[in-house]
């Protein structure tokens, strides 16, 4: 009886740009299924920006 190597995903689908981006792209995540963050770095970094200039006395603490 053979014995299958675990499944590896190598690419994923950005939750909020919609495209499939090799893992590299994606932060890791240590609490989710595949370890990596549901946003690309790209859109995770806009919405980090978008958040610090709306509202800037809550981004700095």
């Amino acid at each position: 009886m053979e014995t299958q190597e675990p499944y590896q995903i190598t690419k994923k689908k950005c939750c909020r740009c919609g495209q499939v981006k090799p893992l590299a792209e994606y932060g890791k995540e240590g609490k989710a299924r595949d370890g990596h963050k549901s946003k690309c770095k790209n859109c995770f970094n806009a919405k980090q920006r978008e958040y610090r200039k709306n509202s800037p006395a809550q981004a700095r603490g």
